[in-house]
């Protein structure tokens, strides 16, 4: 879920040295993500063109597009992404996924979809 939420699903300009692995990446991704009722934005859309000079690192109205999306979907789901977060245990992958968790917690609430705790 972090990658979309980074704007993940758009071709940036270093995947060109291996534009077939990074495309199935994306679409095995956006797959995934559809399965599970993720609405995502279109990376085409024109709205979401970015600024050839900008700076790739920077959010633009794509990754934020996506960030919202992500976030959403959290508000949804979150009681079961906790659950399933807090089933992993105490290991790495469960410490990375709590501290995204609780990022998209954090946006939730601030967008007014969860209350505070």
């Amino acid at each position: 879920m972090e990658t979309i939420a980074e704007g993940g699903l758009r071709q940036e300009p270093w995947e060109r040295r291996d534009p077939v692995r990074w495309a199935k990446y994306r679409r095995r991704l956006a797959l995934r993500a559809k399965l599970h009722g993720l609405l995502l934005p279109d990376p085409n859309h024109p709205a979401h063109a970015r600024d050839p000079g900008a700076d790739p690192f920077e959010d633009d109205a794509y990754s934020t597009a996506c960030r919202e999306a992500v976030v959403r979907f959290y508000a949804k789901e979150h009681l079961r992404l906790r659950g399933e977060a807090n089933a992993q245990g105490l290991g790495i992958a469960g410490l990375f996924d709590g501290l995204h968790l609780a990022s998209f917690h954090r946006d939730a609430v601030s967008m007014g979809l969860l209350p505070a705790e």
